[in-house]
C-alpha cells in the first residue's frame, strides 16, 4: 500500500482439492502439511514492508488430498527503521572543455569535449535524475 492506503493482509497462496477420484485399492489417509518456515526478512530497507513464510505438502494422502486444506504461504506486515528524509538525484556541473584534438583526416578541423556526472544519487525514496546529456562534443 502507498500513502494512507491499507496494508494487504492474508495468504498469498492457498491449495485446493483436485483429482478426487478414489484410486482402486488405495488406503485412505490424511494429507499432512509441513511446519511453517521462519519469517523472511522484511522486504524493504526502511518503513513498512511485508514478510512471508512458507510450508509445503509434506505427505500427500494415498487416496487423494483428503484433509489437505490450508495456506501454503502466509504474509504479515513488518516495519524496519523509519526512512530518512528523501534526497533527490542531482546532476553535477560540467567539467572544463578538453584541449582541441585535431582531426587526423582534415587540416584545420578538430574537436573538444566535456562531461558531467551525477553528483548526488537518490536516497530514501528521492526522485531519480531526469535524463540529460552526459557528454558534449563540439
Amino acid at each position: 500500500a502507498k500513502g494512507d492506503g491499507l496494508r494487504c493482509k492474508g495468504h498469498l497462496l492457498e491449495n485446493g482439492v483436485c483429482g478426487q477420484e478414489q484410486c482402486p485399492d488405495a488406503k485412505l489417509g490424511t494429507c499432512e502439511l509441513s511446519a511453517w518456515s521462519g519469517w523472511s526478512i522484511c522486504m524493504v530497507t526502511c518503513g513498512m514492508g511485508t514478510q512471508t513464510r512458507n510450508r509445503s505438502i509434506a505427505q500427500p494422502a494415498p487416496g487423494g488430498l483428503e484433509g489437505c486444506k490450508g495456506a501454503l504461504q502466509d504474509m504479515r506486515p513488518c516495519q524496519v527503521q523509519p526512512c530518512g528524509q528523501a534526497v533527490d538525484c542531482r546532476w553535477g556541473e560540467w567539467q572544463h572543455w578538453t584541449d582541441c584534438t585535431p582531426s587526423p583526416d582534415m587540416c584545420g578541423v578538430g574537436y573538444k569535449r566535456r562531461q558531467r556526472g551525477i553528483d548526488v544519487l537518490p536516497k530514501d525514496g528521492g526522485q531519480l535524475c531526469p535524463p540529460r546529456t552526459r557528454e558534449e562534443v563540439v
